[in-house]
């Protein structure tokens, strides 16, 4: 009877204990896949934020070589009416 007990207490432990590394496996599972989504996520992020920095430094040169371009039309212009005014 003590070998029937002990068999079947062995037996619950060890279905236990498969029932707890299965618990384990899962929330490991889940927790890696949480992890990787939210890694995508930041990499996502991270490469937008890096578009649109290169999208505002386009328009900030360009707004600048327009500036520099507006700036060099209007010095000709001012030297170009003083030739004719002499």
């Amino acid at each position: 009877m003590v070998r029937v007990a002990t068999y079947f207490a062995m037996t619950f432990g060890a279905f236990l204990f498969w029932q707890s590394m299965d618990r384990v496996h899962v929330w490991i599972a889940l927790h890696q896949d949480e992890k990787k989504e939210r890694m995508e996520r930041e990499l996502e992020i991270k490469r937008m934020q890096a578009e649109l920095l290169a999208q505002a430094r386009m328009n900030h040169d360009c707004h600048l070589s327009n500036g520099f371009r507006q700036f060099l039309y209007r010095i000709s212009s001012a030297v170009f009416s003083m030739q004719y005014l002499d």
